[in-house]
């Protein structure tokens, strides 16, 4: 049986080229402390992306923790490991930085930062069933 439920989840998304000095100015910083997602990868580093988002979100009066440590295909320790650095360190919003990997982490995150419980436990997956007429032979 499904249950019915509300979900409402602000997300405010800033893209295109010479975005990232918007976060020098923009009046919508969720919060005063950013955990900034990145994926394990050299490119964010290498390309100066990281520096120009830390040094902008800086401008704005926003201090900053990077968790650098997003594999390419995100497993749910991830998401608890970046939840356990987002308490430890205070942060108050999540800012994910380049591809899809560490953007798709960073929705799940804020739901575990109050408890130090698993984010995204193993769930048990059934066995799909034959359609009907395929049964019946």
């Amino acid at each position: 049986m499904r249950q019915p439920f509300t979900c409402y989840m602000p997300t405010r998304i800033i893209f295109g080229c010479g975005t990232l000095k918007e976060l020098a100015v923009t009046p919508h910083l969720p919060g005063r402390k950013a955990l900034v997602v990145i994926s394990a990868g050299k490119s964010m580093k290498e390309n100066g992306y990281l520096q120009l988002t830390l040094d902008a979100l800086k401008a704005n009066g926003a201090q900053t923790v990077v968790y650098d440590k997003i594999l390419p295909n995100p497993v749910s320790e991830n998401v608890d490991e970046g939840a356990a650095v987002a308490r430890e360190h205070g942060c108050d919003f999540v800012l994910g930085l380049g591809g899809c990997s560490s953007k798709s982490t960073r929705p799940s995150r804020p739901g575990c930062w109050p408890r130090p419980v698993p984010c995204a436990p193993p769930c048990r997956r059934r066995r799909a069933r034959p359609p009907a007429d395929a049964r019946r032979s």
